[in-house]
């Protein structure tokens, strides 16, 4: 053979021999078992035929698992039930008209651990995950759940501190199918993820000994620290979970006994940046979940947790919010306070103001007192109020209109004083606060009162003799009562048996000095006391008219100073009757235009008459959305219109009073004073005479009962 040839054909040899060596399939695959999705193994297994390191995930490994659908439990489907720890594969369907795809997936957990979902794209098609940790209890109701959605990466992580054993559920999907948006809805069938569920065991932080701090960075898109406590048995323990950018960063603290098995406390920032919680240690071990409610940016943010035992009787500042208030566990109780200078805490002007918890039973009388401690005699002058923590984010609200008390005449020491029945079950907040700086709150002035030496010690605890309420009787007709409130802190109290529905009158008139500074204030409730109806608060020496429906069979009045003040000359009147009236009731629903308004009126001797119809509001617009009755009077007759409940339904009433050519004279949606939401207007009546009455409810959609009186009371 030639030589030429001969090296022609060790040429070709070669080549076969370097392709040989090389993958025949595209890059990323191999002639092994097939790959499994990106980022699994790094890109390489270590086989003769890879391609070079972090190409695509090349691995000669058994394929993950696939998602089972229909696993969308919201959906109508079922949750796939897996264990963890698992990585499996998935996509995120094309939505329907009806539904977007959620994958679902069952996974048990032990309370105590710690939850990690982690999921990413493995294909570049526009796929932007988010994630919901959920726990149902049977009935689908949500008992606990996180959440993450960063929309500045489309992969996705969240750890979940888990509150309990049982079954979690993970969400999976688009985050844009967690909308109610169906043209938003996202996915099909080459939008690709891989998912991996795991349960972490151990603690991430350990807190040996108290008082401990730590300072370090969490990404607010899911990552959570657990730390793990040393805190003796019965410590007074205060936690403060804090983040620097509230906006970016909203802290939530849970507390968990691993002893018990359970939750001990948990709270959020209210949308601030600090959780500050206050509690008695249960066990010598806790495990604190360093956690946060908003999940939507993968930046780090600066956070920090302290932990310190607090001394048992003292005051803790800061102690001036529901959240931060500090725990009298069981009555009796007592703590040492002072009421700092106002701008102490570094924002100008701020007063400072204590706060308090404590149990409270329905009916059962407790005594809230403020003694001063130590300092001049001007040094402190106290003010005690009773609140009741709020639902929902708000301020607290006062546990009745009366729950507060300033000075109290003739008991020596004893600087502030409320006898206190409770009106629901539940804990209330007891207020300790300097009187001057209630005045400036009132007056518009900034506070000025307080300072190093204004001590005082607070003591709570049960009555042996809850206050008396004089019985009035079968009220059958105009009662009234001269009274003197000459001990703050102490709301002399009434009680009547009344008719449910009976329409009523009450009137009440400051008939103290004109030097005196006193102002009355009565309420009535239902006759538990339970819910305020009407609120009377007349200006310095004059007078004050409400009007109401008898909820239930009688009824309660109080009446005492509004500041909580008592002295010997601090007079007033109150005046209660009931209002005859006949009876009416809707004719039908055609009523809701001026020249269809149904036509009311009244025999003589009555002042007036009750009509009871119905609202029906549940289309939106109607089709029983307006209810106009036509009063006619005499030129220039006052004219008194007021709802209330009727068959026990509480409709939310919006009056207004009308001319006949439709000109609004009066309208109102709820009396304010009330813990009700019915409604009361009064205006004169034209030259004509005759007058508009319409009733509407307010909300969305709303249908119920209501009883209106419409009279010259």
């Amino acid at each position: 053979m030639p030589p030429s040839r001969r090296r022609a054909l060790l040429v070709v040899f070669a080549v076969a021999r370097a392709l040989g060596a090389c993958d025949s399939a595209p890059p990323g695959s191999d002639v092994g078992p097939p790959d499994v999705p990106e980022r699994d193994d790094a890109g390489t297994d270590g086989d003769p035929g890879d391609v070079p390191d972090g190409d695509v995930g090349d691995a000669d490994a058994p394929p993950l698992p696939t998602e089972e659908e229909d696993n969308d439990p919201l959906h109508g489907g079922t949750a796939q039930r897996v264990t963890a720890p698992i990585a499996l594969t998935g996509t995120i369907g094309p939505p329907s008209a009806e539904r977007p795809d959620l994958d679902g997936f069952l996974v048990t957990g032990a309370a105590g651990s710690l939850l990690r979902v982690e999921a990413f794209p493995t294909s570049a098609r526009g796929l932007d995950l988010a994630v919901r940790l959920l726990r149902l209890d049977g009935d689908g109701t949500m008992l606990w759940e996180r959440r993450a959605d960063d929309p500045a990466v489309t992969s996705v992580r969240r750890d979940g501190f888990l509150p309990a054993d049982g079954d979690y559920l993970v969400l999976l999907s688009d985050r844009r199918n967690f909308g109610d948006n169906p043209a938003a809805w996202f996915g099909g069938s080459r939008h690709a993820y891989q998912l991996t569920i795991s349960l972490v065991a151990g603690p991430s932080l350990e807190a040996a000994a108290l008082p401990f701090s730590w300072s370090g960075s969490l990404a607010p898109s899911g990552a959570i620290q657990v730390v793990r406590a040393a805190v003796p048995t019965g410590t007074r323990l205060e936690a403060r979970w804090s983040g620097s950018n509230a906006e970016r960063f909203a802290p939530l603290l849970t507390v968990f006994d691993p002893v018990a098995a359970e939750v001990v406390a948990e709270r959020d920032a209210a949308g601030g940046p600090l959780v500050l919680l206050k509690l008695r240690a249960p066990a010598e071990t806790l495990l604190l979940a360093l956690d946060h409610t908003r999940a939507a940016d993968s930046a780090l943010v600066p956070v920090g947790l302290e932990l310190r035992a607090l001394e048992e009787g003292v005051e803790a500042e800061p102690n001036d919010e529901a959240a931060s208030a500090d725990e009298c566990e069981a009555l009796p109780c007592e703590f040492a306070g002072t009421i700092a200078a106002p701008g102490s805490t570094g924002v100008a002007g701020l007063e400072d103001r204590d706060l308090y918890r404590f149990p409270a039973a329905r009916g059962t009388a407790c005594v809230l007192e403020v003694v001063r401690d130590g300092g001049a005699a001007g040094a402190l002058d106290p003010h005690v109020a009773a609140l009741r923590p709020p639902a929902v984010a708000g301020p607290p609200r006062p546990e009745n209109p009366l729950a507060l008390a300033d000075d109290s005449p003739h008991r020596g020491d004893l600087d502030a004083r409320l006898l206190l029945v409770p009106r629901n079950d539940g804990p209330l907040l007891v207020e300790v606060r300097d009187a001057r700086n209630v005045a400036a709150e009132r007056e518009g002035r900034t506070p000025t009162a307080g300072g190093a030496d204004a001590g005082y010690r607070l003591r709570l605890t049960s009555s042996a003799a809850p206050p008396v309420a004089t019985d009035l009787g079968t009220l059958s007709g105009p009662e009234v009562r001269d009274a003197v409130a000459a001990v703050g802190g102490t709301a002399e109290g009434w009680t009547f048996d009344a008719p449910a529905g009976l329409p009523l009158a009450l009137e009440l008139t400051d008939l103290s000095p004109a030097t005196d500074l006193f102002q009355p204030l009565a309420y009535l409730t239902d006759v538990d006391g339970t819910r305020v109806l009407r609120q009377l608060a007349p200006e310095r020496g004059g007078s004050a008219a409400a009007h109401a429906f008898v909820d239930g069979p009688g009824g309660r009045l109080h009446a005492a100073d509004r500041w909580g003040a008592g002295g010997a000359d601090f007079a007033y009147r109150l005046g209660l009757r009931p209002l005859p009236a006949d009876d009416a009731v809707e004719a039908g629903i055609g009523n809701d235009t001026p020249a269809t308004a149904q036509p009311v009126s009244w025999e003589a001797g009555r002042v007036g008459v009750v009509v009871r119809g119905t609202l029906d509001r549940s289309t939106g617009t109607g089709p029983d959305a307006l209810d106009l009755y036509r009063v006619t009077l005499a030129p220039g007759a006052r004219l008194v219109a007021f709802t209330g409940p009727d068959a026990d339904e509480m409709l939310d009433t919006v009056l207004r009073l009308r001319d006949p050519d439709g000109t609004l004279l009066a309208e109102n949606d709820d009396v304010a004073g009330s813990e009700t939401l019915f409604s009361e207007v009064a205006a004169e009546a034209g030259a004509v005479g005759a007058v508009l009455v319409e009733v509407s409810a307010w909300g969305t959609a709303p249908r119920g009962a209501y009883a209106l009186f419409v009279g010259t009371p």
